[in-house]
């Protein structure tokens, strides 16, 4: 039974992996985004659940998965078109946040994170393009992964921007993530020696001044620190958030343009809007936004070394209630400020629960360097459970 709203079809029979891999008793739900064997990939959209025929084959990483021994429970609602940060945009409804109830869950992977926050599956097979296992992870008290661009092959896997898509996990044990972004990758990710321990010091100006306080005091528990700037000279992580817009556009338009103007699928307020958008950015606009992510790139190749952890606040600031739609746009914001960088760059992201404020997770997120993941996914394995942090008043 699912009391969260988190899967699409409750009579779901299980897919069992090889019995002798070494995830063989773990569970694992596939966002609506991963091509599943007989099962009509739906991408949060109706209209494009209605046109489509089910797949013939499963995505790569969900065979990676089973060949490692997990055993698939189930798929999870995901944002419509995954072109959301939160829970809300889900013509299915939104899902339950266990962790919180009665708050968003986050997006796009509402479902998966929905499903093992409540302990419906020990793994969440998803997917991050702009922030979407980050945010989730932060919201339900989760560890997620978002790997290197690239390290887990897409095969399969229903697109929103090509140059940004990744497939990352969701659990609630960091040594389970460790092991399953092994059996992902095909490799165990390597552990480097660790290098200088670093604070994003622009991410958490954007933070309230309490939440900045609470986040704070967590990272001088990993020892001496150094600030970075994330950013090159000349802009910042909220000029990045419109760069990302006409990169992230014409990617999901080249996708998509021709099955919506046959389809002519409706499209929820905030979607629709983001949709409208990426159809009609111009090519010198991609350009441009092309030619300040390389500048991106080369900056932070510039400033980080090999080993180099980034610390960073995950989504900004605790769940909105799902009934309050103040400052719904803010809240997007914010959480998009803070995961551009590393969608823009490519970089491996391990994001880990930092804190519980007033009953309320609130989550940390580990930046690493290109193919760095190992340190990452060490370092939060090694790491206490979130403290609690409690007074009247909420950030």
């Amino acid at each position: 039974m699912d009391p969260y709203g988190a899967l699409i079809d409750e009579a779901f029979l299980p897919v069992i992996g090889d019995p002798t891999g070494p995830l063989t008793g773990i569970s694992f739900v596939a966002k609506d985004l991963f091509a599943v064997r007989g099962r009509v990939t739906g991408a949060g959209q109706p209209t494009w659940a209605a046109t489509h025929a089910p797949a013939n084959a499963d995505a790569t990483a969900v065979e990676r998965l089973l060949a490692a021994g997990a055993t698939l429970v189930g798929r999870a609602h995901t944002s419509e078109m995954a072109y959301s940060l939160s829970g809300r945009d889900n013509p299915y409804g939104m899902p339950l946040n266990p962790a919180a109830p009665d708050h968003d869950p986050g997006g796009s992977s509402s479902g998966s994170a929905a499903a093992v926050a409540g302990g419906l599956a020990d793994l969440g097979l998803s997917s991050d393009t702009l922030g979407s296992i980050r945010v989730p992870a932060s919201y339900c008290g989760l560890y997620g992964w978002r790997p290197t661009h690239g390290r887990v092959p897409l095969d399969g896997v229903h697109p929103l921007a090509a140059s940004l898509d990744t497939a990352g996990l969701l659990a609630r044990d960091p040594r389970l993530l460790r092991t399953a972004a092994g059996a992902l990758t095909a490799a165990p990710p390597t552990a480097q020696v660790a290098g200088r321990v670093l604070v994003a010091t622009e991410a958490f100006a954007l933070l309230d001044s309490r939440l900045t306080i609470i986040l704070l005091e967590v990272v001088d528990t990993f020892g001496p620190t150094d600030a970075v700037d994330l950013t090159p000279d000349g802009h910042s992580l909220t000029d990045l958030t419109m760069v990302v817009r006409d990169v992230q556009g014409p990617e999901f338009a080249a996708a998509h343009r021709a099955w919506i103007e046959e389809a002519r699928p409706q499209f929820g307020p905030g979607v629709g809007e983001r949709i409208a958008h990426a159809l009609q950015v111009t090519p010198a606009a991609q350009v441009r936004a092309l030619e300040i992510r390389d500048d991106l790139r080369r900056h932070l190749a510039a400033v980080l070394s090999s080993g180099d952890v980034v610390l960073a606040p995950a989504a900004g600031r605790p769940p909105r209630r799902a009934d309050d739609d103040r400052e719904v746009a803010d809240a997007r914001r914010i959480a998009a400020s803070l995961s551009v960088v590393a969608s823009l760059a490519g970089l491996p992201t391990v994001t880990v629960p930092a804190v519980v404020v007033d009953g309320v997770p609130v989550g940390l997120s580990l930046i690493g360097a290109p193919d760095e993941d190992g340190p990452l996914l060490r370092l939060a394995a090694e790491r206490p459970p979130a403290p609690s942090a409690s007074d009247p008043g909420s950030p």
